[in-house]
């Protein structure tokens, strides 16, 4: 997405993002929601796949980046809040990341599978540290999850999602949250 008033919200992917690029040393802008933003991503999920090609058709390996589950890149006015990826990401070893392959902008409130493989930014220089967490499939699947991402997202009790949250506008229902914890 192009320039800093950009703006992505609402969106998921559950299909298959590939990209069959073969060149050495090339910016591959590849995500499951967006290539690349300056913008702002809000309120997206990815549970598909994205995938690079991590050799050359001769074998050799190739060193292209900037693969992402969420994101292939993010640059320094970009903002990407209350988002998560279920997705697998597959790409040049030191190319792909779990959610973002290069990122210079804010993240916050950003999560991943933990079973996934891989590091959650394969290349970060934001002066911001990214608020993005590794949990598990169970503890996505709960309702506190949900509510932790915000008003944007429901429950999946209608098996949308395989149990994880679903967007507001696809049904699901409210997250029901505990209001005895102590404090």
């Amino acid at each position: 997405s192009q320039g800093a008033d950009s703006v992505i919200r609402g969106c998921i992917n559950t299909g298959a993002v590939n990209n069959t690029y073969q060149l050495f040393a090339a910016s591959l802008n590849t995500g499951g929601i967006v290539g690349y933003t300056y913008g702002k991503v809000e309120n997206c999920y990815h549970a598909g796949t994205v995938s690079a090609q991590s050799h050359h058709s001769d074998g050799r390996p190739l060193t292209n980046h900037e693969v992402g589950g969420l994101i292939g890149q993010a640059y320094g006015d970009a903002v990407i809040q209350n988002c998560y990826t279920v997705g697998t990401v597959i790409g040049p070893e030191d190319g792909f990341g779990v959610v973002i392959g290069t990122n210079q902008g804010t993240v916050t409130n950003v999560y991943y599978l933990s079973t996934i493989n891989g590091p959650a930014i394969a290349a970060n220089t934001a002066s911001q540290a990214p608020e993005i967490l590794a949990k598990s499939a169970a503890d996505m699947k709960d309702d506190q999850f949900a509510y932790d991402l915000g008003s944007a997202f429901s429950v999946d009790d209608e098996g949308l999602n395989a149990g994880y949250p679903v967007l507001s506008w696809q049904g699901g229902r409210a997250p029901q949250i505990s209001s005895d914890a102590e404090i």
